[in-house]
């Protein structure tokens, strides 16, 4: 599974990629956020959120096999985390689990 290695989140349309289908194969594997104009789609495609660290992680190839029948008009694009992005979203779920476990042990 091939990561975004750069600082900065990169962003692309798919419509890009139904114009370059070329790159699907060789990052077919690669985890993205999907955003359309109503949010981030949660996971398992159960509705959407505003919010990045509710938002499902998704192969780029299951997002495009779950978005490619939308037109423009929805927005769709592809999210490639950052390690920052990621690094930030690690250290939310770890203060939430120690929550979670606070709350169990009472």
């Amino acid at each position: 599974m091939r990561f975004n290695k750069t600082n900065k989140d990169v962003t692309r349309k798919m419509e890009w990629f139904k114009r370059n289908p070329q790159f699907l194969d060789g990052y077919a594997k690669t985890p993205c956020f999907i955003k359309s104009d109503n949010g981030f789609w949660r996971p398992s495609r159960c509705g959407y959120t505003d919010r990045l660290e509710n938002a499902g992680v998704y192969t780029l190839m299951e997002a495009y096999n779950a978005t490619c029948h939308s037109g423009p008009e929805k927005q769709v694009r592809f999210i490639f985390p950052s390690r920052n992005t990621v690094d930030s979203l690690t250290k939310s779920l770890i203060i939430k689990l120690n929550e979670i476990q606070k709350l169990i042990e009472l």
